[in-house]
């Protein structure tokens, strides 16, 4: 029980924890669609080399796409073939 009340207050404090769930993944699926419009069908935000707005955006998309439970936001993810492709190929040049 103290971890969840930790965690319930942790995310009140982070913003999130003050809508609720319904409106909390309405935000979700608002900036992935953002993101989606952004990243183009190939390549990088800027261009043919990722830059460090492409690794923010990674750092968002990959704890929902690789995460192993299939959630709203992860089929938001996977059914847009550019954002998918872009946390793909981020991933890959950093696990080398």
């Amino acid at each position: 029980m103290k971890a969840k009340a930790f965690n319930a207050q942790r995310h009140y404090y982070q913003g999130i924890g003050r809508f609720e769930p319904d409106a909390a993944m309405a935000r979700g699926l608002a900036d992935l669609a953002a993101l989606a419009n952004l990243i183009p069908a190939q390549g990088y935000v800027h261009g043919d080399r990722p830059t460090s707005i492409d690794a923010g955006i990674y750092g968002f998309v990959a704890n929902i796409y690789f995460y192993d439970i299939e959630t709203p936001l992860k089929t938001f993810v996977a059914s847009h073939d550019a954002l998918a492709r872009h946390c793909r190929a981020i991933h890959a040049a950093v696990a080398l």
